[in-house]
């Protein structure tokens, strides 16, 4: 059989690999999301009992009142700084898609791992509050709880790092992206030539 008789399939054969090209950049942020979601779901099962405490019979002293009120204030103010570092990636993500800035394999990476970071603080938030949900159903409550402390722990960190994530992608993205051959020459140091 010559060349010209076999008949040329080379559509169909671009076809198929713009499918598998698209599926194989589908595939892996599904199979992350499904992920984290099983692990979410395990840890919030599989959470310790609070430890053992004095009981409260029904009554927060004025002490661990302030110390409850605090504690669910600091927890509520992670979440809401970190739904706003959200936010923030959401709104330099965009200049990406106006195109102004080019949106790099790294630089999305970056912006996934804040975002990562923050959804995490939100989620030890949440351990937080089911932790002294937990507590005060049994009628004890105390601050120094294991769980209680590792959640609080854990939201701290993540968030820390979803900030400092975030200042290093807008610092990349953004503050370097000067071209240094239209930066102003230095002048070179010692004395300066007579005229």
């Amino acid at each position: 059989m010559s060349k010209s008789q076999t008949p040329v399939r080379q559509p169909e054969t671009n076809k198929a690999r713009a499918a598998a090209r698209a599926l194989f950049h589908v595939l892996p942020p599904v199979a992350l999301v499904l992920v984290l979601i099983g692990l979410f779901l395990y840890v919030e099962l599989r959470s310790p009992a609070p430890d053992p405490g004095p009981p409260l019979s029904g009554i927060l002293h004025s002490t661990q009142e302030k110390m409850l009120d605090t504690l669910l204030d600091l927890t509520k103010l992670f979440m809401t700084w970190s739904l706003g570092v959200i936010g923030a990636m959401a709104f330099f993500l965009k200049s990406a898609l106006e195109g102004t800035v080019k949106l790099t394999r790294g630089r999305l990476i970056a912006a996934e791992l804040v975002i990562l970071c923050s959804v995490l603080s939100l989620f030890f938030g949440h351990l937080v509050f089911n932790s002294i949900l937990n507590m005060l159903a049994l009628d004890i409550f105390s601050i120094q709880d294991s769980a209680l402390v590792t959640y609080g722990q854990a939201q701290y960190m993540t968030f820390l790092a979803s900030v400092a994530l975030f200042g290093l992608y807008v610092h990349f993205t953004y503050w370097s992206r000067e071209d240094p051959q239209k930066l102003p020459e230095a002048p070179a140091p010692g004395p300066k030539p007579v005229r």
